[in-house]
């Protein structure tokens, strides 16, 4: 008998590190009872990242535009997790497969929009089950919706992430590691590329080699325009 399939959505395919992270833990995590298929806006998102793992072993991939993949009995539920998604992303998708009768989850995910905690509260009652990686932080507003039963505390997917182990990669204990994330441009001033700076400085008199670790291509692209590639 074949497996029912589980949909993943998040905001895959950009390239961003830890949202690639949390899909592979989510994929490994499902694997074994699930077939996994992945919702995917391939607008905007990065060229051949379909032959990424785990993207590579659950072709075809599902884009988030359409609803068609709900008209199949084979699929066991839907799940919205990772990140900092906004509330109602992919409400498309939750919103068909409940009309389905398909359970729709939501797991590692942030939840925000204090100002519209009520609307908040009516979309999450819709779940079949809630889990944020936040909930800790809410403010007393929230507490009606640490009262459902059915929103809890979690954690963030990428926790589950395996050390990678490939050969080419070797130890090196005078290497710094140094992540600068995209501002907008408007955010940044000479004040900001100027404490870089004294920090990248700063380890190197320590004895250490800096090295920039890209999140995402805007990064890149972000450091490029600070000048410190």
């Amino acid at each position: 008998m074949s497996k029912k399939k589980i949909l993943l959505g998040g905001f895959w395919g950009r390239g961003n590190c830890g949202d690639e992270a949390m899909l592979q833990c989510q994929y490994e995590f499902f694997r074994d009872k699930y077939e996994i298929g992945i919702l995917v806006d391939e607008y905007g998102a990065y060229d051949q990242f379909w032959n990424w793992y785990p993207y590579n072993l659950c072709l075809p991939l599902h884009h988030q535009g359409s609803i068609d993949h709900f008209c199949s009995d084979a699929i066991a539920a839907l799940h919205i997790g990772g990140g900092g998604l906004s509330v109602g992303f992919l409400a498309n998708q939750a919103l068909k497969a409940m009309y389905q009768n398909i359970p729709v989850i939501m797991s590692g995910v942030d939840l925000w929009d204090e100002d519209e905690v009520g609307a908040v509260g009516k979309y999450l009652s819709c779940f079949k089950y809630v889990a944020s990686r936040n909930f800790d932080k809410f403010p007393v507003q929230y507490d009606y919706l640490r009262s459902m039963t059915h929103i809890e505390l979690g954690a963030d997917w990428a926790f589950g992430l395996q050390t990678d182990e490939y050969p080419a990669i070797t130890n090196d204990i005078y290497r710094a590691l140094i992540v600068i994330r995209e501002l907008p441009h408007e955010m940044v001033a000479d004040e900001y590329t100027n404490r870089i700076m004294l920090h990248l400085e700063t380890i190197k008199l320590a004895g250490l080699k800096p090295i920039f670790i890209p999140f995402c291509p805007e990064d890149v692209t972000f450091l490029k325009m600070l000048g410190l590639v």
